[in-house]
């Protein structure tokens, strides 16, 4: 171990120093952790930072793969880039009020890091600060935040929300690049840029709210996110709506509604496809329970004596199908309602409702269709089934 000459700054710790239980105790008189101190002290598994330690210097704790908790005390007011870069066995860290500044890439690498309390008082996330923190799943960003820059959350693939606070006034480059696990967005007043790739590979992402004083888009913004579903505008206006969509790629402009239409558009959609899962036909358990069809499932009973198993209620069947991620019928409905144009204005609401309503029968319809295939199909067998039972007993007599 190596103080600085007036004893207040930790300079190094090597493996040596770090005690077989895994854990180091920091000096009595210590008010700063120097840069590079525990650098590439993989055996480190636990810390208590002690109170009168004011700063944790760049890199401080870098590559030290082994630590799983760190206590940082009241009173640190700064804690510098790259501080805990590779600190693969992190798997939560409260940082203390008083810290102002989440450094460049201070927790790049934090594969395990999956919670992180973030104080008030906090005005900016640096570049690459939670980069490939794959294990995070949930982020909330305290009010007071002006700042987050480039890269900041790139390849959090576990991700799965985030709120950004009002006073963030751009999404930097990449700054969600790969964040499969987002599912939606809400980007806030006061954004006025969304730069490019800023969510690129976000193939979980389905719907983004962006407000109304975006005036920039980047290339490539949302490339990637293959299971977009709908860019909502937090605006009453058409104009401002047509402004916004022109920033987008045109495979994503039939995508954008303002906020005012989409609650109902929305809500309309659920319920004609809630209505498709009360038919009974798009179950696939069902031409499997109807006794008319000639794959009804048998079961072996007692003595192994083998009968056909009761129909099923049409009732037990509806409410399987609410739980069921596999209903072809719901699915393909899904999928061509989703591929339909949003309506750009309230004028093209009614032509869009009639559009979903009509993929929706025409899917119960073809349902019912193939059930009744089967039946027939069943009835046919059966007769011949029948007939052939009578000839082999004329042809025994």
């Amino acid at each position: 171990m190596k103080l600085s000459d007036n004893g207040k700054t930790l300079l190094e710790v090597t493996a040596g120093d770090i005690k077989e239980d895994g854990s180091f105790d920091i000096p009595a008189g210590v008010t700063s952790i120097g840069m590079w101190a525990f650098d590439g002290c993989s055996g480190l598994q636990s810390i208590t930072i002690p109170q009168g330690v004011n700063s944790i210097g760049e890199a401080a704790f870098r590559g030290c793969s082994g630590l799983q908790s760190i206590t940082i005390p009241q009173g640190i007011t700064s804690i510098g880039a790259a501080a805990f870069y590779g600190c693969s066995g992190l798997q939560s860290i409260i940082i203390p009020v008083g810290v102002t500044s989440i450094g460049m890439a201070t927790f790049e690498g934090c594969i395990r890091l999956q919670s992180i309390t973030i104080p008030a008082g906090l005005t900016s996330i640096d570049g690459w600060a939670f980069q490939g923190c794959s294990g995070l799943q949930s982020v909330t960003i305290p009010e007071g935040v002006t700042s987050i820059e480039n890269y900041a959350f790139r390849s959090c693939s576990g991700l799965q929300s985030i709120a950004i606070p009002q006073g963030v006034t751009s999404i930097g480059v990449e700054t969600f690049l790969g964040c499969g696990g987002l599912q939606s967005l809400t980007i806030p007043q006061g954004v006025t840029s969304i730069e490019i790739r800023a969510f690129s590979g976000c193939s979980g992402l389905q719907s983004i709210t962006i407000p109304a004083e975006v005036t920039f888009i980047g290339s490539d913004a949302f490339d990637g996110c293959s299971n977009l579903d709908s860019i909502v505008i937090a605006s009453q206006s058409e104009a401002v709506r047509n402004s916004i969509a022109s920033l987008l790629p045109d495979d994503l402009k039939s995508k954008v509604i303002l906020k005012e239409l989409a609650d109902e558009v929305f809500k309309f959609r659920d319920a004609e496809l809630s209505r498709l899962l009360q038919v009974p036909e798009t179950n696939p358990l069902f031409r499997f329970f109807n006794m008319k069809s000639p794959h009804s499932s048998r079961v072996k009973g007692a003595n192994g004596v083998e009968g056909e198993c009761s129909k099923l209620p049409d009732e037990l069947l509806q409410t399987i199908n609410r739980f069921s991620g596999d209903n072809r019928y719901y699915q393909k409905a899904q999928r061509r309602i989703r591929g339909l144009p949003l309506p750009a204005n309230a004028d093209a609401v009614r032509d869009y409702k009639n559009k979903v309503t009509a993929i929706v029968n025409e899917s119960m319809s073809k349902a019912k269709e193939f059930s009744q295939r089967i039946d027939e199909a069943a009835d046919k067998g059966a007769l011949q089934r029948a007939e052939a039972s009578r000839t082999r007993v004329a042809l025994s007599r």
